[in-house]
């Protein structure tokens, strides 16, 4: 029979039956709860990451998919730490497991309690009777065989959340059996191991842009070059007009019919436009443009995807950046030597371009082209009005903002056109052009007559001529000659001769009064030169004297 501090054997076990059994519960509502959360987060994972795939759309973004893992993974916790560990390190003293089981056997009539609490070894102060104390026991014990413990818990919480976890896990079993590789790929992206996306129908694969290339030469066949994105990302010249380029695997895919950009411009513009399908299938891919909007006159930043079938190419980005120009042509010119003021290297003119400048016949010129950004290189095409190409020269300055351009000895007007490319190869989209004209050195102009006298003469006659001679760049001299026709030669209309030089190489011409038969006429006869003082009006005037040239010896004597 038990003390008063000793519990009957029986109940005791009771308890501890009771206490097992309350910690098994907390386990498996636990575990339960955990299921539910875990299972219910795959699917939702998976439903928002791969049905938007089979409707057109794309995965969902790593960043969506760690917020997801971090919602589900909290959950996790907080079950683990409040309906587990919390619950699992709460007491469960014997007076309370014994009001449970009364609460749910009625028929102990408060005898289990009363029997746990006065065992008790710390409790004092109680007043009772150890024949009634033994009664108390005998009686609770002779009840225990009668306690139905499926009564004492809430057994609803549990099926519920097994209603929940079965078909959960049954769907999770059935699809690794029947498609391991797609739940390999879930479990992976939803636990952030892997990004790879889901497979689709159609296989999209960007190739990039298409531009023109600009260039100098006018007239120059079209030619373009391919501009690719590097990590979803390329720069264009604004005011360009491209053409995009994908295409779509054709072996063990579906080739879209219809493949559309949707574009979002940085000013906010929205809009979408049809891509082209252009030939067949070539080496297992299908051809796809888009030559109008947006990229037609590209004006603003803009990221666009294009969308085909259940396949995406997502947030591709063309940055509008400003094309390098001309900002400035500046013009060194340095004369024919002999129109030179004085000797050296300086340039004899330096001025800006503007239009209707024209050079003199004959310079060197120097272009130097400041560009409004570092230059990656200048194409030139140097033509003269007849449409002959000149080959010149570039050099670039050392921080490669101007380009210097050098013309030796122009006699004709020029043609320049000029096309600027930054270093990453981005042009101006369209040449700038530039036109020198040039002031041609043209023959002085000369005219001798004779005054007061007539065209035949005596052999001793006293010759008066007057003279008048101009030039653009001035007279240096003025001679006049007189030729005195051999024996058995042609008989020239006059004897005499004038010539004015500016000292212009080529520049010496005569205004012949004769005729050309004395020039024609084998050795040169025997002649007489006089040099002229000109006055402010390029005139001048002199006697020649043949009887005193013919007594100096200069002439022979006039037949």
């Amino acid at each position: 029979m038990p003390t008063k501090s000793q519990l009957d054997p029986k109940l005791a076990t009771l308890l501890r039956s009771l206490r097992s059994s309350v910690r098994q519960y907390i386990v498996w509502d636990s575990l339960l709860a955990l299921g539910v959360v875990v299972l219910a987060g795959f699917w939702i994972g998976l439903a928002l990451d791969f049905l938007p795939v089979q409707l057109g759309g794309t995965e969902m973004p790593r960043s969506a998919r760690g917020a997801l893992l971090i919602i589900v993974g909290l959950l996790c916790v907080g079950i683990v730490i409040r309906l587990l560990l919390g619950r699992l390190r709460r007491a469960l003293p014997d007076d309370s497991l014994a009001l449970l089981v009364e609460r749910h056997h009625p028929d102990f009539g408060g005898r289990l309690v009363t029997a746990v609490q006065l065992s008790q070894p710390d409790r004092q102060g109680d007043a009772h009777a150890e024949e009634m104390l033994e009664v108390v026991h005998r009686e609770a014990a002779s009840l225990a065989d009668r306690v139905d413990r499926r009564r004492v818990f809430r057994w609803q919480p549990l099926i519920r959340k097994g209603l929940l976890v079965a078909p959960l896990a049954v769907a999770v079993a059935v699809l690794g059996v029947l498609s391991p590789d797609t739940f390999v790929q879930a479990a992976s992206r939803l636990a952030l191991w892997s990004d790879d996306p889901w497979p689709r129908r159609a296989d999209l694969e960007m190739i990039g842009v298409e531009l023109p290339l600009v260039v100098a030469a006018e007239g120059a066949d079209p030619v373009t070059e391919l501009v690719s994105f590097q990590d979803r990302q390329m720069r264009l010249p604004r005011g360009s007009s491209g053409t995009l380029r994908i295409r779509a695997r054709a072996d063990d895919a579906v080739v879209p019919n219809v493949c559309t950009v949707y574009y979002r411009s940085d000013d906010g513009t929205r809009g979408q436009a049809n891509m082209r399908r252009i030939g067949r299938v070539v080496d297992g891919y299908q051809s796809f443009i888009l030559d109008g909007s947006p990229l037609a006159g590209l004006s603003d930043s803009l990221t666009l995807s294009i969308r085909g079938l259940d396949d995406r190419l997502d947030d591709y980005r063309i940055e509008a950046v400003e094309p390098p120009a001309i900002a400035n042509l500046r013009i060194q010119m340095k004369y024919p030597e002999y129109l030179r003021q004085s000797a050296g290297t300086d340039p004899d003119l330096e001025t800006d371009y503007r239009a209707g400048l024209r050079i003199r016949e004959g310079s060197e010129v120097t272009l130097i082209a400041s560009g409004s950004q570092p230059l990656g290189e200048v194409d030139v095409d140097l033509r003269d009005e007849a449409g002959a190409a000149t080959d010149v020269a570039i050099r670039y300055s050392e921080d490669r903002t101007e380009a210097e351009l050098r013309l030796d000895n122009v006699t004709s007007p020029t043609i320049i056109r000029m096309v600027p490319r930054d270093g990453r190869g981005i042009s101006a989209q369209a040449p700038y052009r530039y036109y020198l004209g040039v002031v041609l050195d043209e023959p002085p102009n000369l005219s001798v007559r004779l005054s007061g006298i007539g065209s035949a003469i005596t052999p001793m006659a006293r010759i008066p001529v007057a003279t008048q001679a101009s030039d653009d760049y001035g007279i240096e001299r003025l001679e006049i000659t007189v030729v005195a026709a051999g024996d058995g030669e042609p008989e020239p209309n006059a004897e005499s001769t004038g010539s004015a030089d500016t000292g212009a190489p080529g520049g010496d011409e005569q205004t012949v009064l004769t005729a050309d038969t004395a020039a024609k006429a084998g050795p040169r006869p025997a002649e007489a030169s006089r040099q002229l003082g000109l006055d402010r009006e390029g005139k001048a005037k002199t006697v020649l004297d043949l009887r005193d040239l013919v007594a100096d010896g200069s002439l022979p004597a006039i037949q």
